[in-house]
């Protein structure tokens, strides 16, 4: 049973390719339903915390405002680095 696993889990063929996708797929979703994820774990720590929290708004926050910020300080340390390096 092994070896045949193995040669699915292998195979270049395009049919058993895309099969293995499929199933991969839907192994994925069944046992994200049922199963604490890194995500659920810290959503549920942070709403102990602040029960007004809301994800979506968050998440549009580091969209806006803190990942764009956090890419300017980065930019900006590179290019005088890479500054004082051609220099």
């Amino acid at each position: 049973f092994f070896e045949m696993k193995m040669k699915y889990d292998e195979s270049d063929n395009a049919l058993i390719r895309a099969s293995r996708a499929m199933t991969d797929r839907v192994t994925d979703f069944i046992g994200g339903l049922f199963s604490k994820t890194e995500m659920s774990e810290v959503l549920t720590e942070i709403l102990k915390i602040d029960p007004k929290f809301d994800k979506d708004t968050f998440l549009k926050q580091c969209e806006k405002d803190i990942i764009p910020n956090i890419l300017e300080v980065i930019w900006s340390t590179v290019f005088c680095l890479l500054c004082l390096w051609l220099v």
